[in-house]
């Protein structure tokens, strides 16, 4: 009997293996095909999900109007400088600090441009606290494309807590200029600064092997000098005063004011300072270096009046210089395009 039960339970696996495979099988396909579906019908309602967002929002920001927020981060650039990986890796690695931002010269002003022809652009609101130094050539090609969206009839407003030197500049060729009575304009003029190495070359037995010939020639002063030639600083401040000059005149033409306004003497500060008793937002707002001393609130219901009232935390319509460079065409499409 166990024989004939052991053979009769092998006859029996031989004849439903092949309907155990159909059933493995089966199932397999069927749970793959129910798994594909699944995923596919995730995968098409995330890409509705994301077409809807996109178009709401390119809806939204071409529906808006207001006025562009020109708020300029970082170094002014002509061309952005490229990092190599490893030097990014070395970064992460070591947790240093981040390089600062930068903002091309050129997107500044191909958006001011944009911005001069659209008719949802109100005018241009400049926020440059967040701009560090730059020099004077980049600060002038913004300041002409300012200049001819002025022309426009659009105005263009400069707010802010303080402005410095570079970003007065920029700030001295908007229609109203607008301070907080805690705030100041410093303007202190260019100046030079070199390292000189002689005496710690001295001290570590180093002695520099030059040569120079002229009486002009400063390139080597640092390893032979503790300081400044009396030559070096003749020629250093022939092109110092020369582009001083050209920083007054510029910012005191803008604002339609005396160049000593800009670049008074010693004791023309003195009087005007002892005039605004000490206040540095007033002493700005008498030399006309500023048009109004307006708090954070002040300015917001000031750039209102044009940009049009908003309810978030801005409080008036805007679009920010980078978000509406973003939906402009490129700049390069058309020196690009084929003939």
């Amino acid at each position: 009997w166990a024989t004939f039960f052991i053979g009769d339970k092998n006859r029996m696996a031989t004849i439903f293996r092949p309907f155990k495979w159909l059933l493995q099988t089966g199932w397999r396909w069927l749970n793959f095909t129910r798994q594909l579906i699944i995923n596919l019908v995730f995968l098409v309602l995330l890409i509705l999900v994301i077409l809807v967002l996109s178009h709401d929002e390119q809806e939204q920001l071409q529906a808006k109007s207001g006025a562009l927020v020109l708020d300029l981060t970082g170094q002014l650039v002509e061309q952005s400088s490229v990092q190599d990986p490893s030097s990014r890796l070395m970064q992460k690695w070591l947790a240093s600090d981040e390089p600062p931002p930068e903002t091309l010269v050129g997107d500044v002003v191909y958006a001011i441009e944009q911005a001069r022809h659209d008719p949802k652009i109100k005018g241009i609101v400049l926020q440059l606290q967040d701009l560090e130094s730059s020099n004077l050539s980049k600060l002038s090609q913004i300041t002409r494309a300012l200049d001819n969206f002025r022309r426009s009839g659009k105005p263009v407003i400069a707010s802010g807590d303080f402005f410095v030197q570079h970003q007065y500049l920029l700030a001295a060729h908007a229609d109203q200029i607008l301070l907080d009575p805690a705030g100041a304009v410093m303007i202190q003029g260019l100046g030079l600064y070199n390292f000189y190495y002689k005496s710690e070359m001295e001290k570590f037995n180093i002695t520099p092997h030059v040569f120079r010939v002229g009486t002009y020639k400063s390139f080597v002063e640092p390893y032979t000098r503790d300081d400044m030639s009396p030559e070096a600083r003749e020629a250093n401040s022939r092109w110092l005063n020369q582009l001083w000059q050209a920083y007054v005149k510029d910012a005191a033409e803008a604002r339609k004011i005396a160049a000593d306004a800009i670049n008074p003497n010693k004791d023309q500060l003195l009087q005007r300072l002892k005039a605004a008793q000490g206040n540095a937002a007033t002493y700005a707002l008498q030399q006309k270096l500023v048009d109004k001393l307006a708090t954070h609130d002040e300015q917001v219901q000031a750039i209102a009046k044009f940009a049009g009232v908003s309810k978030d935390e801005v409080g008036y319509q805007h679009i920010g210089f980078r978000d509406y460079l973003r939906r402009q065409p490129d700049r390069y499409a058309e020196q690009h395009k084929p003939r």
